[in-house]
């Protein structure tokens, strides 16, 4: 029988939670941290964890480390933790936490003498952000941009800093009208406030053949959002098309959008459509969804409804998004 980390982390939590806050207080956590290491590891090596001691109740936070593959992952542990946890809340990503000087290597850093301008992108529905700090004229610029994610995380907390922050470049020249960091959340909510996740953009292109394509993306659509759509759907509706462009007339055209809001509407909330592409006489229609053993069977007896038309239909798993990755 395959053994469950998650419910294993569980089981020791509930036997050693008590002795671990009491090594809180004392300020070692000794053998103790060495098994809270081994029970995360199990969930998977590339988690990072840490606790929070200050006030009351303590925070756990187990963090994917920037990995989106591993993000899912700390959603269900957090998820599975005990209802009305003694003297402990859980986080599945870091929080913000106020803004104290840190050290990384042999550099220390104040982060109220760092400086930021942001600019928003309302295509992708990001905030792009210059970091200045007065030490960077002395760092390699890996080091820079670490300290800057950094200051983001603690600012903001990592799903945010996943969601909204864009490009990130830590600069050796303080930028004009920089605000502090300590801004930067207020900041950055003023711009995500116009955000939908909804930014389709249509973009003009030929396919292999070289033959006029149409394309439809999402240029908006986060891994972040949508952290259980692990079921890649994809639906290939072919058209005959004007005999000069190979694009659908515009009866054919009413006809597909019909066709997509009947599978948007099969798929219901569990599913995100994210991208359309139409030319060369098909229309392949794109999705993730919850996986879900119903949805295969929900869409054959869709496709059967349609048997005058040869409609193509392929799911797969894809929990790293990689057919995502092709329209990005």
């Amino acid at each position: 029988m395959n053994r469950d980390p998650i419910a294993d982390f569980w089981a020791w939590w509930r036997l050693h939670h008590a002795r671990l806050a009491e090594a809180c207080d004392r300020g070692r956590l000794g053998r103790l941290g060495d098994q809270l290491d081994d029970v995360i590891a199990a969930l998977d090596p590339g988690l990072e964890w840490e606790i929070g001691t200050g006030g009351r109740p303590r925070s756990l936070v187990v963090s994917a480390a920037g990995d989106s593959r591993l993000r899912p992952l700390t959603e269900r542990w957090a998820r599975a933790a005990p209802p009305a946890a003694d003297r402990w809340v859980f986080h599945p990503a870091r929080v913000p936490v106020p803004l104290e000087p840190f050290r990384l290597g042999e550099v220390e850093i104040d982060p109220e003498a760092i400086r930021l301008t942001l600019t928003g992108d309302d295509v992708f529905e990001q905030v792009d952000v210059i970091v200045w700090h007065p030490r960077f004229d002395d760092l390699p610029e890996p080091l820079r941009l670490q300290i800057a994610f950094r200051v983001l995380d603690a600012a903001l907390g990592e799903d945010s800093v996943e969601r909204w922050i864009g490009i990130v470049d830590a600069v050796v020249e303080p930028p004009a009208n920089g605000v502090p960091a300590s801004a930067l959340a207020r900041e950055v909510a003023e711009f995500a406030a116009g955000f939908t996740g909804e930014s389709f953009e249509l973009v003009e292109d030929r396919d292999l053949d070289g033959r006029p394509e149409l394309l439809t993306v999402n240029r908006a659509f986060k891994r972040i959002d949508h952290l259980f759509h692990d079921l890649y759907v994809e639906v290939d509706l072919p058209y005959l098309g004007d005999e000069r462009t190979e694009l659908p007339t515009d009866s054919e055209l009413a006809e597909l959008e019909g066709l997509e809001d009947e599978v948007d509407e099969l798929l219901g909330d569990s599913a995100a459509f994210f991208a359309r592409s139409t030319g060369g006489g098909r229309r392949r229609l794109h999705w993730y969804a919850v996986p879900d053993p119903r949805i295969e069977a929900r869409l054959e007896d869709w496709r059967a409804r349609h048997s005058e038309r040869p409609i193509a239909i392929w799911l797969e798993l894809d929990p790293e998004w990689t057919a995502q990755e092709r329209w990005s």
